[in-house]
């Protein structure tokens, strides 16, 4: 078995007017470039999850969606409640 631990790319700053709350927080254009930078190295090294966990967070969704999720390849995914 392998662990692999993915962080969210760069976010927004917590003071942007219209979020309420930290995990209203959405990936920056650099953030979305970085999870793009994922993309490549994991697919590089073959990775190929079976199960993805992801914090409910906007931008963990959103980096997880770019970098691991977008490969068609049916698999079980989690989000975690907060």
């Amino acid at each position: 078995m392998r662990i692999y631990l993915v962080r969210h790319g760069d976010a927004i700053a917590r003071e942007t007017p219209g979020v309420d709350s930290d995990a209203e927080r959405w990936l920056t254009d650099l953030g979305r470039e970085e999870a793009g930078w994922t993309a490549n190295i994991l697919k590089q090294l073959g990775v190929k999850p079976d199960l993805i966990l992801s914090s409910p967070y906007v931008r963990a969704y959103q980096t997880e969606r770019s970098s691991v999720g977008s490969s068609g390849r049916r698999r079980r995914r989690k989000r975690a409640t907060t």
